[in-house]
């Protein structure tokens, strides 16, 4: 009995030096690890904005690959994120709270039970022979003193190690990636354009997409015919608007000369200015990189971009191989 009154004791003993340690700790923790590879900002970029891509190298996937995955949103925006169902790792949710293209995400990530979210945050730098990459997690344990004993001793160390994984497999993955072509952004000043044009807003769908711009394009084209006006370039588009859950676009014909157009057809004109441009070579749908790349360039710069024009040189119709399709990106620059 002495030895179990002993035993007792030295437990007593220790929750209470547990307890006074934990009440000096503070309750906020941060966890950082970086690493470096040899592998673009962009690429790097890719991979962790898109919780799809997760799979290639998180290391908290691998620690149960038989975790159920339900994503939300869209990749590369705010809203996106994924729920997990673990018996591993237990259950959660994950989403995007902030993005800032090939430098900095943040993200809230809720754990089963949790009322107030973990903020991770992944900072990109590029460098001399790629990119610096910097995971972190902030959270706060409350005022519970062995929440904070955990936070500051065990979870720590846990996230630290998982972090140092994590990086070791995106390294390894990225940098075993075809290189892409570097996407080469030039500063333009565009000529006046006289146009026509249909206007469309409503919820994006990329399927149709294709068919519904073919039949504002052929509206177009029919309306020129009966008016007797030529074109007098290629066609192109005017983004206004892109969302989850809205876009609001003009289809748009280049024409010589000015007419009224009708209740259907809209006239417009677009003054000469300065202006970020890329030659895109390849299919519609691959364009979001060049995108990307050009509203890095302007962050960078510092410059405010108005909307962006979407110029398709090549006829698709006369030319099936959609890798020699090109497209000009257009941004103008807006004076500050």
């Amino acid at each position: 009995m002495k030895i179990l009154k002993r035993i007792g004791i030295g437990l007593l003993a220790l929750v209470l030096l547990i307890t006074i340690i934990g009440f000096f700790l503070p309750s906020a923790v941060h966890v950082e690890e970086s690493g470096e590879m040899k592998a673009a900002p962009e690429v790097v970029y890719a991979q962790i904005a898109d919780f799809t891509q997760w799979n290639n190298w998180s290391p908290w996937h691998e620690m149960d690959t038989t975790m159920k995955l339900t994503f939300e949103g869209e990749p590369m925006t705010v809203g996106h994120g994924y729920s997990w169902t673990s018996e591993e790792l237990g259950d959660g949710h994950i989403v995007f709270t902030k993005l800032e293209p090939y430098s900095m995400l943040e993200s809230e990530m809720f754990f089963r039970g949790d009322e107030e979210p973990a903020i991770g945050r992944y900072k990109l730098e590029a460098t001399e022979t790629g990119t610096k990459m910097t995971l972190s997690i902030d959270f706060d344990m409350g005022m519970n003193p062995f929440g904070r004993v955990f936070g500051a001793v065990f979870f720590t160390s846990m996230m630290k190690k998982d972090f140092k994984r994590g990086l070791e497999k995106l390294k390894a993955y990225t940098e075993a990636l075809p290189v892409k072509p570097k996407i080469e952004i030039g500063e333009i000043t565009t000529t006046p354009v006289m146009y026509v044009s249909v206007k469309y807003e409503g919820a994006p769908d990329m399927e149709g997409m294709s068919a519904q711009m073919g039949q504002m394009y052929g509206t177009l084209q029919t309306y020129l015919a009966t008016e007797k006006i030529e074109m007098a370039g290629a066609p192109f588009a005017i983004w206004h608007w892109w969302s989850d859950t809205l876009i609001r676009f003009e289809a748009c014909l280049p024409i010589a000369k000015k007419i009224k157009g009708n209740s259907a057809i809209q006239y417009g004109e677009l003054a000469a200015s300065p202006a970020l441009k890329v030659d895109h070579y390849g299919a519609y749908d691959k364009t979001g990189d060049a995108h990307w790349a050009i509203d890095a360039y302007a962050k960078e710069k510092s410059l405010k971009l108005g909307d962006p024009l979407e110029v398709y040189v090549t006829d698709p119709g006369t030319e099936p191989d959609t890798s020699k399709w090109l497209t000009q990106i257009i941004y103008p620059i807006q004076s500050n």
